[in-house]
């Protein structure tokens, strides 16, 4: 599967849903894993999809969190690897895994 990229829908999404702007005027939002506090429209950030696309995450605001630039390089390496897991399990079910050979080489 395609990676997708990190769509204005879905930056706009988490905006409408987890800024909040203070007295003073400031609009914040709040890293979902370290509780940064991100500004938009100064710190850089991502839309995280709780459910990755490549498990049929959709792009609502039920799958989508705020998160920083590096938690979000560390949590995209754990969703990788839970991934690869998933389709490896579901091969084994329907039949579709590799079967290793009876002999062995010594």
């Amino acid at each position: 599967m395609k990676r997708r990229r990190n769509s204005a829908k879905a930056r706009e999404i988490v905006l409408d849903t987890y800024a909040r702007t203070s007295d003073r005027g400031q609009t914040t939002m709040q890293c979902h894993v370290c509780g940064y506090a991100i500004h938009p429209h100064r710190d850089q950030w991502h839309a995280d999809h709780v459910i990755p696309h490549a498990i049929d995450g959709a792009d609502t605001a039920e799958n989508l969190r705020p998160i920083c630039i590096p938690c979000h390089v560390e949590k995209s390496g754990a969703d990788w690897s839970q991934i690869a897991k998933g389709r490896r399990l579901k091969n084994k079910h329907f039949g579709l895994s590799e079967k290793r050979s009876q002999w062995r080489r010594w």
